[in-house]
């Protein structure tokens, strides 16, 4: 027996809410049913069309919306002078209740100081390393005789020929 699918059943599928074997029956119907095709395509239009909808409330219902809550909302109590004068009070030293454009211009500049003085700092140790135009150097001293010697003859040899090409080009290059 074949199964009618209901709108319902489309709405569903549109939005993948079916299970998978039901999902494989509907698209076999789907494809030998052609008032269930033209249903679908029609259900799938105004799918889209909603999706397009920009979902706004106008002014006019904000309006009508913020005039109820006036009318209904329980009037508060206005604090009284004593009530005003002990919350200050509590509040006194704890939370700046008002902060001045002068301090936040004072914080401002001590942070820009602290910068700049980190930055020149930075520079000052880095520019011991670095030469003007060059890459970094760092110099060490290298012991004539080093302390380590290696078993491997083949070692020394890569070794040697390391210090060798060192050597010319620090009789090539004398900045370095």
């Amino acid at each position: 027996m074949k199964r009618q699918f209901t709108d319902e059943d489309i709405i569903r599928f549109i939005y993948e809410e079916m299970k998978p074997k039901e999902s494989d029956a509907f698209l076999t119907a789907l494809c030998s049913d052609e008032s269930l095709w033209e249903r679908y395509e029609h259900l799938q239009t105004i799918n889209e069309d909603v999706q397009k909808a920009v979902l706004e409330p106008s002014v006019e219902s904000c309006e009508r919306v913020m005039a109820y809550v006036r009318e209904t909302a329980p009037t508060q109590k206005q604090p009284t002078t004593e009530a005003k004068s002990s919350i200050r009070t509590f509040l006194a030293g704890k939370i700046p209740v008002a902060i001045s454009l002068n301090a936040v211009v004072v914080v401002a500049f001590i942070t820009f100081i602290s910068v700049a003085i980190l930055g020149f700092t930075y520079e000052l140790t880095r520019g011991a390393i670095v030469k003007p135009g060059g890459p970094l150097v760092q110099q060490t001293d290298v012991e004539e005789n080093p302390r380590f010697e290696w078993d491997d003859s083949e070692i020394d040899e890569k070794l040697r020929f390391i210090r060798e090409g060192v050597e010319t080009i620090e009789k090539e290059d004398p900045i370095l």
